[in-house]
């Protein structure tokens, strides 16, 4: 008979196995009065702090809807777009972080998947 025994890790040291470097977050003000740009700004914040905690392959097991979400907004905002991501693909990623992630991140996913849902976003699925 076979039997693993994994290290025990206190929650605090969870993410403690590879910091990649400075993280650049996305300036929630710098979006003005459009309040879903600034939700999808803070979600991007958010998951910045979360993957920059993760090893590259933490990354693909654990979060990989984060990964390509995250990827998606940067790239959205810098062209001051909005993000086109699916209500379906955004319930997904609030799952997949809200144990992880501050609770303003975890509203700022809330609410952009609420306005998905609406119809104002969706492609990435």
């Amino acid at each position: 008979m076979l039997s693993f025994h994994f290290p025990l890790r206190s929650p605090s040291t969870r993410f403690a196995e590879s910091v990649s470097g400075p993280v650049t977050l996305p300036d929630p003000h710098a979006c003005g009065d459009d309040a879903v740009l600034r939700d999808f700004a803070l979600l991007a914040g958010g998951l910045a702090l979360l993957l920059s905690r993760c090893s590259p392959r933490m990354r693909e097991r654990h979060f990989p809807k984060a990964h390509r979400a995250h990827a998606c907004i940067r790239d959205a905002l810098a062209r001051d777009e909005l993000p086109r991501l699916g209500g379906d693909f955004l319930s997904d990623l609030a799952h997949e972080i809200a144990p992880y992630v501050d609770a303003a991140t975890r509203q700022a996913a809330n609410r952009c998947m609420r306005q998905a849902a609406r119809g104002t976003g969706a492609a990435l699925a």
